[in-house]
């Protein structure tokens, strides 16, 4: 039986969610793991309200991760300058079940380049600095972000004890990935 890896992140929420899991899930057969996309449930919402659909995704996809060897995920900056909070969440699931999570991101600047654009752009146009809800150069939020890593410090850390570290594409986490089920099952 191949390893269940499942593929966390943002995609859910793409216009082409389907495609972008099945092209994955082609991947991940053909590196000799089996994918499991979030949306792979087929979920009933008849009668639900939004909070009880909501719940329902949620509790579905804790089900598929434990049903997985292991995690990929999108950690490509999401409503922000770092990953979705749910493939965050994600990660720290999949670690504290002990299994190992890999990620990639389709953007090589580390993260404090990316929180430093993110809070002096508009969306920091009330930015002052200081101020208890925004800080800037010099302020502590970029001292805690001086690490050189492609996002927290605590993101970086679950991916890179079992990897290489967060790489650039899909393909790349996957076939470590896959060379990780290798050396494991040799």
């Amino acid at each position: 039986m191949s390893p269940r890896i499942y593929l966390a992140g943002p995609d859910v929420f793409f216009h082409d969610a389907l495609d972008v899991a099945n092209r994955k899930k082609e991947l991940c057969a053909k590196a000799g793991l089996e994918g499991v996309f979030p949306l792979d449930n087929e979920l009933d919402f008849a009668g639900h309200s939004p909070q009880q659909m909501g719940f329902k995704i949620g509790r579905s996809n804790f089900d598929l991760m434990r049903s997985c060897d292991a995690v990929i995920a999108n950690l490509q900056p999401w409503h922000g300058p770092s990953a979705d909070v749910g493939t965050v969440l994600e990660i720290g699931f999949m670690r504290g079940a002990g299994k190992p999570a890999f990620g990639y991101t389709n953007t090589p600047d580390i993260f404090e380049r990316r929180v430093a654009n993110f809070l002096l752009s508009d969306y920091g146009r009330d930015f002052q600095p200081g101020n208890s809800a925004f800080a800037g150069p010099g302020d502590p939020v970029f001292k805690n972000e001086e690490f050189d890593l492609i996002d927290n410090l605590m993101i970086d850390t679950a991916i890179g004890d079992h990897s290489a570290g967060i790489h650039l594409s899909f393909e790349e986490a996957l076939e470590e990935v896959a060379r990780y089920f290798r050396t494991l099952n040799a």
